[in-house]
């Protein structure tokens, strides 16, 4: 039985290698229950969340990622999470994974793959608005499937946002923090989102006719990231379809009557299936939101074993 810590997910990851090994992943037949949450009492304290996401592919791999979340945590992370892979044919541990590492890479692959399948190919600037643990994973992430000659970065703290910017390199591409937000926002050919926001960051009326964006950061039906300029008149896709429920970026304008269930395109595993048939979206800016699902953490598991194992 193996064990992955975060530095050695880090050293076995390379984003050229997994976003096309994800695309034909997510075309076989993965289950993939909802996750599941459980409120856990702590004495003088917030209640901590216990949250379990299994998926399994028959006769390959079983795995459930195990994340607890204590809100009240002082010197300790407030989120811990491990990811266990075993058999599908014998039911045997075969890796324990660092929960967190794996969710950071997924989620950025999974933000690159859509990109790949729906962005336009002619990009050369993107713009991070965010500067937590996610921002460097999805810069790298997108600028494997799309080259970009420029990147900026904005964050509530501009020297958060510097110091991301210098500790970045990637190769022929100009990387800077930017204090005003709506430099990015309205230059950018790619847009991707990773905040704890609860209110609309990305003013809708600022974006390029054909911008692409990429919402990660809500998970929860009250907070977005987007205003309703953003979703109105545009090509919306989701990872999975429970991003309506989940995220205020698509629950609010739903209820709003802005938009219907059915103005939504597709989800991620139709997009890799139908990836030979597939159009470019036209003129109009494409919305991409994802909340995160089981499937995807398990083909970085697979990923990450069997590379272990070659």
């Amino acid at each position: 039985m193996h064990q992955l810590t975060k530095k050695q997910v880090n050293n076995l990851f390379d984003y050229e290698e997994f976003i096309p090994f994800l695309e034909s992943f997510l075309c076989k037949e993965i289950t993939s229950p909802n996750r599941m949450h459980y409120s856990i009492p702590v004495s003088q304290s917030k209640n901590a969340t216990l949250l379990s996401m299994p998926a399994w592919s028959v006769d390959e791999y079983i795995g459930v990622k195990i994340v607890n979340v204590f809100p009240d945590n002082q010197e300790l992370p407030t989120i811990n999470g491990s990811y266990l892979l075993m058999s599908g044919r014998t039911g045997e541990l075969l890796c324990i994974i660092d929960g967190l590492a794996l969710t950071q890479k997924r989620t950025a692959a999974v933000s690159a793959l859509a990109s790949h399948l729906l962005s336009p190919k002619e990009v050369t600037t993107f713009c991070m608005i965010g500067t937590g643990n996610l921002s460097h994973e999805l810069i790298k992430a997108h600028h494997s499937v799309r080259s970009f000659s420029k990147v900026m970065i904005w964050g509530r703290n501009f020297d958060k946002a510097k110091s991301k910017a210098d500790s970045l390199e990637l190769k022929g591409t100009e990387i800077r923090p930017i204090a005003d937000k709506a430099v990015g926002i309205s230059q950018a050919d790619i847009i991707s989102c990773a905040t704890l926001s609860a209110t609309p960051l990305i003013d809708g009326t600022m974006l390029k006719e054909n911008v692409y964006l990429d919402l990660v950061g809500s998970f929860k039906p009250e907070s977005r990231e987007a205003d309703d300029h953003c979703v109105q008149n545009a090509n919306i896709y989701v990872d999975t379809f429970k991003a309506l429920e989940e995220s205020g970026d698509l629950y609010i304008p739903l209820k709003k009557g802005l938009i219907s269930q059915q103005d939504i395109k597709s989800d991620l595993v139709t997009l890799c299936k139908m990836a030979s048939t597939n159009q470019k979206p036209d003129d109009q800016k494409t919305f991409f939101k994802s909340v995160g699902f089981a499937a995807p953490d398990l083909a970085a598991a697979t990923y990450l074993y069997e590379k272990l194992n070659r």
